[in-house]
C-alpha cells in the first residue's frame, strides 16, 4: 500500500509480516498463501488533508503480486484506494455509523 501525496500512513492494523516500510508513505505486507475465492482484510489508518466534499478522494494505491496457477507464472494487479468524503463527514467519521467489518478488524 502506498499513499498519495498529502496523505500519511499512520498505522497498519494487521498481524501480517511487513517486509518493507517507508515511514508515513508505504508498506509492503506478506499475506501468504491463499485459496481460490478466499479473501483477507487489510486495515490501514491514514491521515488525509482537508478538502471539499467529493464523490471520490484517492487515498493511495495497492499492488498485489501473486502466483497464478492457471498460467503457471507470477502475476500482479493494481487498484486505487479511495473514500467518499461528503458534506457531513466530520473528523474521524463523527456522526457516521461504525462499519462492523472495520470494528472487527480493530478488535
Amino acid at each position: 500500500f502506498e499513499t498519495e501525496e498529502g496523505t500519511t500512513l499512520d498505522a497498519v492494523l494487521s498481524s501480517y509480516r511487513k517486509t518493507e516500510e517507508r515511514a508515513g508513505r508505504a508498506v509492503e505486507l506478506r499475506v501468504g498463501d491463499m485459496m481460490s475465492e478466499e479473501h483477507k482484510d487489510l486495515l490501514f489508518r491514514v491521515t488525509m488533508p482537508s478538502c471539499a466534499p467529493t464523490e471520490r478522494f484517492v487515498v493511495g494505491k495497492v499492488n498485489v503480486s501473486y502466483y497464478s496457477v492457471p498460467s503457471s507464472a507470477m502475476a500482479s494487479a493494481d487498484a486505487v484506494v479511495s473514500v467518499r468524503r461528503g458534506q457531513h463527514d466530520g473528523a474521524a467519521g463523527q456522526g457516521a455509523a461504525p462499519n462492523p467489518l472495520i470494528s472487527r478488524q480493530r478488535n
